[in-house]
Protein backbone atom coordinates (compact mmCIF):
# COMPACT_ATOMS: atom_id res chain seq x y z
CA UNK A 1 0.00 0.00 0.00
CA UNK A 2 1.12 3.71 -0.65
CA UNK A 3 1.12 6.11 1.67
CA UNK A 4 -0.14 9.41 -0.55
CA UNK A 5 -1.55 12.66 0.89
CA UNK A 6 -5.42 13.15 0.63
CA UNK A 7 -5.49 15.96 -2.03
CA UNK A 8 -6.68 13.76 -4.58
CA UNK A 9 -9.22 12.60 -2.18
CA UNK A 10 -10.24 15.92 -0.91
CA UNK A 11 -12.44 18.80 -2.78
CA UNK A 12 -10.47 21.51 -1.06
CA UNK A 13 -12.74 23.98 -2.87
CA UNK A 14 -15.82 22.89 -0.71
CA UNK A 15 -13.64 23.03 2.54
CA UNK A 16 -12.96 26.27 2.07
CA UNK A 17 -16.64 27.71 1.04
CA UNK A 18 -18.47 26.27 3.17
CA UNK A 19 -17.25 23.96 5.74
CA UNK A 20 -20.09 23.07 8.59
CA UNK A 21 -20.81 19.69 10.44
CA UNK A 22 -24.36 17.67 10.85
CA UNK A 23 -25.34 14.82 13.41
CA UNK A 24 -25.12 12.51 10.74
CA UNK A 25 -21.56 13.42 10.71
CA UNK A 26 -20.99 13.12 14.58
CA UNK A 27 -22.68 9.32 13.91
CA UNK A 28 -19.85 8.25 11.44
CA UNK A 29 -16.86 9.58 13.74
CA UNK A 30 -14.62 7.02 14.63
CA UNK A 31 -11.09 5.88 14.75
CA UNK A 32 -10.80 5.94 11.34
CA UNK A 33 -10.57 9.70 10.39
CA UNK A 34 -10.67 9.12 7.00
CA UNK A 35 -13.99 7.57 6.82
CA UNK A 36 -14.79 10.06 9.02
CA UNK A 37 -14.43 13.19 6.48
CA UNK A 38 -18.14 13.76 5.31
CA UNK A 39 -19.17 12.91 2.03
CA UNK A 40 -20.07 16.21 0.61
CA UNK A 41 -16.46 17.13 1.12
CA UNK A 42 -14.77 14.01 -1.30
CA UNK A 43 -14.21 13.87 -4.45
CA UNK A 44 -15.27 10.62 -4.92
CA UNK A 45 -18.11 8.98 -3.09
CA UNK A 46 -17.10 5.72 -1.59
CA UNK A 47 -19.14 2.58 -2.83
CA UNK A 48 -20.39 2.10 0.38
CA UNK A 49 -22.53 5.01 0.60
CA UNK A 50 -24.18 3.93 -2.67
CA UNK A 51 -25.71 0.93 -1.11
CA UNK A 52 -29.61 1.73 -0.26
CA UNK A 53 -31.42 0.11 2.36
CA UNK A 54 -35.54 -0.04 3.11
CA UNK A 55 -34.59 2.28 6.41
CA UNK A 56 -32.94 4.89 3.85
CA UNK A 57 -35.67 5.03 1.26
CA UNK A 58 -38.48 4.79 4.33
CA UNK A 59 -36.88 7.62 5.85
CA UNK A 60 -36.54 9.71 2.37
CA UNK A 61 -40.25 8.88 2.14
CA UNK A 62 -41.27 10.29 4.77
CA UNK A 63 -39.65 13.14 5.18
CA UNK A 64 -40.92 14.01 1.28
CA UNK A 65 -44.45 13.91 2.63
CA UNK A 66 -44.00 15.69 5.58
CA UNK A 67 -42.91 18.58 3.36
CA UNK A 68 -45.86 18.23 1.28
CA UNK A 69 -48.36 18.28 4.09
CA UNK A 70 -46.72 21.95 5.03
CA UNK A 71 -47.52 23.33 1.61
CA UNK A 72 -50.69 21.48 1.60
CA UNK A 73 -51.85 22.69 4.76
CA UNK A 74 -52.46 26.57 3.30
CA UNK A 75 -55.25 25.21 1.13
CA UNK A 76 -58.43 24.96 2.10
CA UNK A 77 -59.99 21.50 3.61
CA UNK A 78 -61.80 20.15 0.84
CA UNK A 79 -58.31 20.87 -1.54
CA UNK A 80 -55.92 20.28 1.33
CA UNK A 81 -56.56 16.02 1.88
CA UNK A 82 -57.18 15.56 -2.43
CA UNK A 83 -53.93 17.18 -3.34
CA UNK A 84 -51.77 15.40 -0.28
CA UNK A 85 -53.65 12.03 -1.40
CA UNK A 86 -52.55 12.79 -4.82
CA UNK A 87 -49.24 13.91 -4.10
CA UNK A 88 -48.80 10.72 -2.01
CA UNK A 89 -50.20 8.54 -5.43
CA UNK A 90 -47.19 10.01 -7.19
CA UNK A 91 -44.48 9.84 -4.92
CA UNK A 92 -44.93 6.20 -4.95
CA UNK A 93 -44.76 5.76 -8.32
CA UNK A 94 -41.82 8.44 -8.31
CA UNK A 95 -39.64 5.89 -5.61
CA UNK A 96 -41.09 2.91 -7.46
CA UNK A 97 -38.94 3.95 -10.78
CA UNK A 98 -36.04 5.95 -9.03
CA UNK A 99 -35.62 2.66 -6.79
CA UNK A 100 -36.42 -0.32 -9.12
CA UNK A 101 -33.52 -1.94 -8.81
CA UNK A 102 -33.75 -2.31 -5.47
CA UNK A 103 -37.60 -2.99 -5.15
CA UNK A 104 -36.65 -5.78 -7.88
CA UNK A 105 -34.82 -7.70 -4.91
CA UNK A 106 -37.58 -7.06 -2.62
CA UNK A 107 -40.54 -9.30 -1.90
CA UNK A 108 -43.13 -6.69 -1.63
CA UNK A 109 -43.88 -3.38 -4.02
CA UNK A 110 -43.21 -0.34 -2.51
CA UNK A 111 -47.11 0.48 -1.97
CA UNK A 112 -47.28 -2.69 0.31
CA UNK A 113 -44.56 -1.58 2.37
CA UNK A 114 -45.98 -1.36 6.05
CA UNK A 115 -43.73 1.61 6.83
CA UNK A 116 -44.97 3.52 3.72
CA UNK A 117 -48.58 3.21 4.17
CA UNK A 118 -47.60 4.15 8.18
CA UNK A 119 -45.97 7.39 7.10
CA UNK A 120 -49.19 8.28 5.06
CA UNK A 121 -51.41 7.77 7.55
CA UNK A 122 -48.78 9.68 10.18
CA UNK A 123 -48.60 12.42 8.24
CA UNK A 124 -52.43 12.75 7.29
CA UNK A 125 -52.96 12.78 11.11
CA UNK A 126 -50.61 15.48 11.36
CA UNK A 127 -52.29 17.53 8.38
CA UNK A 128 -55.49 17.20 10.00
CA UNK A 129 -54.42 18.16 13.30
CA UNK A 130 -55.32 21.84 14.07
CA UNK A 131 -52.88 23.98 15.35
CA UNK A 132 -53.94 26.11 18.61
CA UNK A 133 -54.78 29.53 18.30
CA UNK A 134 -51.78 31.92 18.49
CA UNK A 135 -49.27 28.34 18.62
CA UNK A 136 -46.90 28.35 14.94
CA UNK A 137 -45.17 25.20 13.74
CA UNK A 138 -42.14 25.30 11.70
CA UNK A 139 -41.16 21.84 10.02
CA UNK A 140 -38.22 21.08 8.02
CA UNK A 141 -36.20 23.87 9.40
CA UNK A 142 -33.23 24.69 8.02
CA UNK A 143 -30.99 25.92 10.90
CA UNK A 144 -27.04 27.03 10.82
CA UNK A 145 -25.04 27.75 14.42
CA UNK A 146 -21.72 28.84 15.79
CA UNK A 147 -20.35 30.72 13.14
CA UNK A 148 -22.44 28.19 10.52
CA UNK A 149 -20.44 25.17 11.64
CA UNK A 150 -22.95 23.31 12.67
CA UNK A 151 -26.05 22.36 10.30
CA UNK A 152 -29.37 20.46 10.86
CA UNK A 153 -32.76 20.05 9.27
CA UNK A 154 -35.35 19.84 11.97
CA UNK A 155 -38.39 18.11 12.04
CA UNK A 156 -40.73 20.04 13.84
CA UNK A 157 -40.02 23.30 16.15
CA UNK A 158 -43.51 23.92 17.72
CA UNK A 159 -43.48 27.47 19.19
CA UNK A 160 -46.15 28.55 21.73
CA UNK A 161 -45.57 32.55 23.25
CA UNK A 162 -41.63 32.21 24.28
CA UNK A 163 -42.15 28.41 24.54
CA UNK A 164 -40.83 25.90 22.00
CA UNK A 165 -40.73 21.96 21.81
CA UNK A 166 -38.03 20.56 19.07
CA UNK A 167 -39.76 17.14 18.06
CA UNK A 168 -37.63 14.38 15.51
CA UNK A 169 -40.24 11.74 13.58
CA UNK A 170 -38.81 8.23 13.78
CA UNK A 171 -39.94 5.19 11.68
CA UNK A 172 -40.51 3.26 14.73
CA UNK A 173 -43.70 1.98 16.02
CA UNK A 174 -43.21 2.11 20.17
CA UNK A 175 -41.65 4.36 22.66
CA UNK A 176 -39.71 1.01 23.56
CA UNK A 177 -37.89 0.88 20.14
CA UNK A 178 -37.12 3.96 19.58
CA UNK A 179 -35.66 4.29 23.86
CA UNK A 180 -33.04 1.86 21.69
CA UNK A 181 -31.29 4.06 20.26
CA UNK A 182 -28.70 5.80 22.04
CA UNK A 183 -28.07 8.40 18.99
CA UNK A 184 -31.94 9.77 19.09
CA UNK A 185 -31.02 11.46 22.53
CA UNK A 186 -27.75 12.71 21.02
CA UNK A 187 -29.71 13.98 18.22
CA UNK A 188 -32.19 16.48 19.80
CA UNK A 189 -29.39 17.80 21.95
CA UNK A 190 -27.65 18.49 19.04
CA UNK A 191 -30.61 20.42 17.59
CA UNK A 192 -31.16 22.18 20.95
CA UNK A 193 -27.65 23.74 20.33
CA UNK A 194 -28.52 24.70 16.73
CA UNK A 195 -32.39 26.03 18.04
CA UNK A 196 -30.88 28.34 20.88
CA UNK A 197 -28.58 30.16 18.87
CA UNK A 198 -31.15 30.63 16.50
CA UNK A 199 -34.12 31.67 18.72
CA UNK A 200 -32.44 33.36 21.56
CA UNK A 201 -35.60 34.60 23.17
CA UNK A 202 -37.31 31.52 23.42
CA UNK A 203 -37.13 28.32 25.91
CA UNK A 204 -37.29 24.86 24.90
CA UNK A 205 -38.97 23.18 27.23
CA UNK A 206 -39.28 19.39 25.45
CA UNK A 207 -37.30 17.05 23.43
CA UNK A 208 -39.72 15.13 21.90
CA UNK A 209 -39.11 11.84 19.64
CA UNK A 210 -42.54 10.89 17.28
CA UNK A 211 -42.85 7.19 16.12
CA UNK A 212 -45.29 6.00 13.57
CA UNK A 213 -48.64 5.97 14.67
CA UNK A 214 -48.22 9.05 16.17
CA UNK A 215 -46.13 7.19 19.44
CA UNK A 216 -44.21 9.71 21.17
CA UNK A 217 -41.02 9.51 23.84
CA UNK A 218 -40.23 12.80 25.86
CA UNK A 219 -36.43 12.78 26.33
CA UNK A 220 -35.17 14.98 29.28
CA UNK A 221 -32.98 17.21 28.70
CA UNK A 222 -29.12 15.78 29.75
CA UNK A 223 -26.24 18.20 30.64
CA UNK A 224 -23.16 15.57 30.09
CA UNK A 225 -25.05 14.29 26.35
CA UNK A 226 -25.58 18.02 25.44
CA UNK A 227 -21.89 18.77 26.49
CA UNK A 228 -20.51 15.29 24.94
CA UNK A 229 -22.38 16.41 21.79
CA UNK A 230 -21.16 19.85 21.64
CA UNK A 231 -17.36 18.60 22.31
CA UNK A 232 -17.04 15.94 19.16
CA UNK A 233 -19.17 18.96 17.17
CA UNK A 234 -16.04 21.22 18.02
CA UNK A 235 -13.19 18.30 17.15
CA UNK A 236 -14.82 17.62 14.06
CA UNK A 237 -15.09 21.25 13.03
CA UNK A 238 -11.22 21.95 14.12
CA UNK A 239 -10.23 18.47 12.05
CA UNK A 240 -11.93 19.65 9.04
CA UNK A 241 -10.50 22.80 8.99
CA UNK A 242 -7.20 21.40 9.67
CA UNK A 243 -7.73 19.61 6.41
CA UNK A 244 -7.81 23.05 4.33
CA UNK A 245 -4.58 24.17 5.31
CA UNK A 246 -2.52 21.34 5.85
CA UNK A 247 -2.50 18.06 3.71
CA UNK A 248 -1.90 15.03 5.85
CA UNK A 249 -0.80 11.40 4.34
CA UNK A 250 -3.59 8.61 4.82
CA UNK A 251 -1.17 6.92 7.05
CA UNK A 252 -1.57 9.88 9.54
CA UNK A 253 -5.66 9.45 9.62
CA UNK A 254 -5.99 5.98 9.60
CA UNK A 255 -3.17 2.71 8.58
CA UNK A 256 -5.75 1.27 6.84
CA UNK A 257 -8.96 -0.37 8.05
CA UNK A 258 -12.74 -2.12 7.08
CA UNK A 259 -14.14 1.59 7.01
CA UNK A 260 -12.08 3.23 4.67
CA UNK A 261 -10.45 -0.14 2.90
CA UNK A 262 -12.18 1.73 -0.58
CA UNK A 263 -10.05 3.96 -0.40
CA UNK A 264 -6.46 2.03 -0.21
CA UNK A 265 -7.98 -0.61 -2.39
CA UNK A 266 -8.19 2.72 -5.01
CA UNK A 267 -4.57 3.56 -4.28
CA UNK A 268 -4.21 0.09 -5.47
CA UNK A 269 -4.51 0.87 -8.89
CA UNK A 270 -2.30 4.18 -9.16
Amino acid sequence: MTSRNLLPLVDQGKLNNGLYVTFTDLKRVNNCRISGIPYRYLKEIPPSTRTLSRQKIGGDFFHDLLVEAEKCRVLETSRRFLEFHNYFESLVEKYSSKHADFLSRESQPLNDWGEINASFQTVERILASPLKPGAEILREEELFARERTLFGIIDELFIEGDQMIIRDYKLRRSSQAMKGDPTFPEQLHFYLLLVEENFPNKTVNALELVGLNQTRLKVPFDESIYASVLSKAKRQVNFLRKLTVEDPTARDLCSGCEKCSWYWEDQKSL
